[in-house]
């Protein structure tokens, strides 16, 4: 297997999950225990950062081969419009085929920026998310994107569960979760790992390696534009 990030190998990572027998989740799937904890799981979490173009092509691997994601979606990325017409049946088709949509927050962006205050972005950004696709969002992540500002730092203080105008009750980076072992494509970079939250720093495995390794709780996250059909150069902006 030639490990590289074209769409080819993404198939194949999964399929060889699959074929080791992993049971392939949502991140909602993991909070509410619905998987069988005495059986090898692997929970898909899809970051889509700068194109839900990209995304398109994430969901028709999957849906090919039956498996679900969390697809974690931009309210407010200078690159798509998630209430475009295309992007908007994108989105849609992700629901119908079962995936979780969650929110990918850049409420401390929104802050810093807008100088709205970040519950504020955060009450509102959700309420239009669920209006828009008539869905329940559960989870939040949060983008860190080139302003320097680090959303996730919203969360030192706060906690989803606390937002009881709607049905917030994870992040993605709460140590339930990601104190398992995280696997991440780093977007720019090459993978990394963190074991009990601790990062691994000569462990730059591709995720279908950790796969063939078969450690009992995979937590993946991949990023769609860090993928290519032919050549890396076919996503630039």
């Amino acid at each position: 297997m030639n490990c590289n990030f074209s769409f080819v190998h993404y198939r194949e990572i999964f399929e060889k999950a699959l074929e080791n027998n992993y049971q392939i989740i949502t991140c909602k799937d993991f909070f509410d225990d619905n998987y069988d904890k005495d059986k090898k799981v692997l929970i898909n979490r899809v970051d889509v950062d700068l194109s839900l173009k990209q995304a398109k092509k994430v969901l028709k691997i999957f849906n090919d081969l039956k498996i679900k994601a969390t697809f974690f979606i931009r309210m407010h990325a200078s690159e798509y419009n998630p209430f475009s017409f295309e992007n908007y049946m994108i989105i849609r088709d992700m629901i119908n085929s079962e995936n979780e949509i969650g929110y990918h927050s850049e409420i401390i962006d929104c802050f810093k920026i807008w100088g709205i205050s970040p519950k504020t972005c955060l009450l509102k950004d959700v309420v239009i998310l669920e209006r828009m696709f008539d869905i329940i969002i559960n989870g939040v992540a949060s983008h860190r994107g080139p302003t320097g500002f680090n959303n996730l730092d919203f969360w030192k203080n706060n906690r989803p569960e606390d937002f009881n105008l709607f049905s917030l009750y994870y992040e993605a980076y709460d140590p339930e979760l990601f104190n398992t072992f995280y696997v991440s494509d780093a977007l720019i970079h090459g993978w990394k790992c963190y074991r009990n939250g601790i990062l691994e720093t000569n462990n730059n495995l591709c995720l279908c390696e950790h796969i063939k390794n078969n450690e009992k709780i995979i937590y993946s996250l991949t990023h769609p534009i860090k993928y290519y059909e032919r050549h890396m150069y076919e996503n630039e902006y």
